[in-house]
């Protein structure tokens, strides 16, 4: 993904991260579920999101919607920040 200039940006590592590494996801979690109405769902090494209606998004599409939405993309950063520091 491009760098979109927000200053908010994060590699997609990164992103899967705070919705795999136990210390992060359980606030991690809540948070995309009220922001997008996505479950992260982890399955060993593999993430992916459980739509509200049925079906599943790959993290990737995930990344990438972030990515797009400036707003949600600066609430993601910091929340990451949040509980990266």
């Amino acid at each position: 993904m491009a760098d979109s200039g927000t200053g908010y940006e994060m590699t997609f590592a990164e992103f899967v991260q705070l919705f795999t590494y136990p210390a992060y996801r359980e606030k991690a979690r809540p948070c995309i579920r009220e922001w997008l109405g996505y479950e992260a769902k982890v399955d060993g090494e593999r993430l992916q999101f459980e739509l509200p209606g049925g079906g599943a998004i790959s993290a990737e599409r995930v990344y990438e919607r972030v990515q797009r939405d400036a707003p949600l993309q600066r609430k993601v950063y910091n929340l990451a920040m949040s509980l990266w520091r």
